[in-house]
């Protein structure tokens, strides 16, 4: 979830408004210049600039800017990225997620639109302002060749993984919320989620908590976390649904099979629609509510990628005498171990 929200393709560029990186520049670009930084545009920079220039075209085009007042220039590689960016002071800029999250604190440089655009050799220009000037840029969304911005996701994650060497301080570092499950602390994560949300975060969050436990691995019933969000902030809730995972590790089994490859296929679906929901006090009922319409919507696109449809009732594990976290399988796998 995020507010605004999209999704970004993974070879994404951050676009980032730029001014005042250095302290006395030399030859300090235009205020609409901007460098651009990706590894997929190819060349170097006189043999890139034909395809800059088309995208100067389409900036100019969807802010309404004067023709031929924005220029940008390539840099093919990061040292020379990081170096025009820090000497000639671009109005904006526009580099890969990498680069991006390297540069962003100490540059407070902040994503607002994405770029599609099919005459440039990368599938996504992602616009990032710092000077409040160019908050002019945020023209840009609904524009033929713009879409709004989904930086990447913080997700929700079980604590027990924060607390793994080496990976607990990687997703510590990228900002992963931490999630204690049936605990008193986990209150702790709604709220970490509902700031993300309300920075303009894309926030990640599994309504279910855990893995299903339907054995036919469709979802089961829900947690109300993420409606709760939802709810909390006013943020629309995009489902996402994905199939083929199972094929290489089954939910809980210790070996994977990477051979053959397999395929893994996602699907996104519009915003849910929770409108029924707004306005309501936030007791059981309305949480529920909306838990089942975003389940609803998970289980259709899951149906979409099966092409099945998912079952009348959902899973209730607690119908069924599972826990709600672990392998609910592992105590009659222990039991028989032990006989």
């Amino acid at each position: 979830m995020r507010n605004p929200h999209h999704h970004r393709g993974k070879a994404g560029l951050l676009c980032v408004a730029l001014g005042a990186l250095a302290a006395a520049p030399s030859a300090v670009a235009g205020p609409k210049d901007f460098a651009i930084y990706t590894t997929r545009l190819g060349g170097d920079s006189e043999q890139a600039q034909p395809y800059v220039d088309k995208l100067s075209g389409y900036i100019e085009e969807g802010t309404g800017w004067a023709k031929g007042s924005t220029k940008g220039t390539f840099l093919p590689s990061k040292k020379e990225a990081i170096a025009f960016l820090d000497s000639k002071q671009p109005g904006f800029g526009m580099m890969e997620p990498a680069l991006y999250f390297e540069l962003r604190k100490d540059r407070n440089l902040h994503p607002i639109a994405q770029v599609d655009s099919a005459d440039l050799n990368t599938p996504k220009l992602h616009v990032v302002v710092k000077n409040p000037a160019f908050k002019s840029l945020d023209d840009l969304k609904d524009k033929k060749v713009w879409t709004q911005l989904a930086d990447s996701p913080r997700f929700l994650g079980k604590e027990e993984v924060f607390r793994i060497p080496v990976l607990g301080r990687l997703v510590t570092a990228t900002g992963q919320i931490p999630v204690y499950r049936e605990s008193g602390d986990a209150a702790r994560a709604f709220s970490a989620a509902v700031e993300g949300v309300r920075e303009g975060e894309c926030v990640a969050i599994y309504p279910e908590a855990t893995l299903t436990r339907d054995p036919d691995l469709w979802p089961m019933v829900g947690k109300t976390g993420a409606a709760r969000v939802a709810l909390t902030t006013g943020c629309p809730v995009v489902p996402i649904a994905q199939w083929g995972p199972q094929e290489i590790l089954w939910p809980y089994a210790k070996r994977p099979h990477l051979l053959p490859r397999r395929t893994v296929h996602v699907l996104a679906g519009p915003p849910v629609d929770l409108s029924a929901f707004h306005g309501a006090p936030l007791d059981g009922e309305t949480l529920r509510g909306a838990t089942d319409a975003i389940l609803d919507a998970v289980a259709a696109l899951l149906g979409e990628l099966r092409g099945e449809a998912p079952p009348a009732v959902r899973w209730d594990p607690r119908q069924h005498g599972q826990p709600r976290i672990g392998d609910p399988n592992r105590v009659a796998r222990d039991e028989r171990e032990a006989r």
